[in-house]
């Protein structure tokens, strides 16, 4: 079982590492994005802010996702945030699964 955090964000990596630490979540790797060079198996971790899209595919192989919920004001949207200004607007980790059913 492994721990992936996936984020091209500097100021996410620190915050949500920290969280990780005072939680006993240890991180093995940390990447800018989730592609095929990267295996994740069923029980592996992997940590983000992802598309629904992709924690379906994480879903469907057992693996297990934490996101980072937060919400972000208007006026910060689109600009990079701190791991203060993260931890000022009450980010968390919170468990998901997705499925998939299907298109029109």
């Amino acid at each position: 079982m492994k721990t992936v955090l996936v984020s091209r964000h500097p100021g996410t990596v620190e915050f949500i590492t920290d969280l990780c630490r005072e939680r006993g979540i240890v991180i093995d790797l940390v990447v800018s994005h989730l592609n095929n060079t990267i295996e994740i198996g069923p029980n592996d971790l992997v940590i983000g802010n992802l598309p629904v899209s992709t924690i379906a595919e994480l879903t469907s192989i057992k693996a297990r996702y934490l996101h980072l919920d937060i919400t972000v004001p208007i006026g910060l949207r689109g600009k990079e945030l701190s791991k203060s200004q993260l931890k000022e607007l009450g980010g968390v980790l919170t468990y998901y699964s997705a499925i998939r059913e299907g298109g029109l």
